[in-house]
């Protein structure tokens, strides 16, 4: 028997497989996670373990404000990122869906982030798979403070495209 410590649902992005969640006892060292059935037994797993849900933060890399501003870096990750979704597989099943391997992630954005790194940065396809770069692209999206499509935008785009 174990002494529940902490349950918490698990994030999507997280992980590959669904209804999953974490859990730490006090006799172990370390997070085990579980998968439950379905939703819905996820659901009844949390609520009978008093779980949680996850604490969502901007990445270590993104924390200061004016670094969530979309610029050149920024537009250059986002436009890269498509471009290696769309030569290597737009097709794939679950593209968005699937979610990469969160270290990897976290890497791909550490190394295209930081502080010291060219603006106009290549993202290597050998290095880098659709699953993380897919989940790269969507959590710099996620965290951007200026979203990059607002509605002014899209109305004035849509007007001109009327017009032609």
């Amino acid at each position: 028997m174990f002494k529940l410590k902490s349950c918490i649902r698990r994030k999507t992005d997280s992980i590959d497989k669904r209804f999953c969640f974490d859990i730490e006892v006090v006799e172990r060292h370390g997070i085990v996670t579980l998968q439950a059935l379905s939703e819905s037994n996820r659901r009844l797993w949390l609520e009978a373990m008093d779980g949680k849900e996850p604490i969502y933060n901007l990445p270590a890399i993104l924390s200061k404000k004016e670094e969530t501003y979309l610029n050149e870096a920024g537009f250059n990750f986002v436009r890269k990122c498509i471009d290696l979704v769309e030569v290597r597989g737009i097709n794939t099943l679950g593209l968005y869906r699937i979610g990469g391997v969160n270290s990897k992630v976290q890497k791909l954005m550490t190394t295209v982030f930081a502080t010291k790194a060219p603006v106009d940065m290549n993202l290597d396809q050998d290095t880098w798979d659709n699953k993380t770069i897919t989940s790269g692209l969507k959590n710099y999206l996620r965290y951007t403070y200026t979203h990059a499509r607002t509605h002014a935008r899209t109305h004035t785009h849509t007007q001109r495209y009327a017009r032609a």
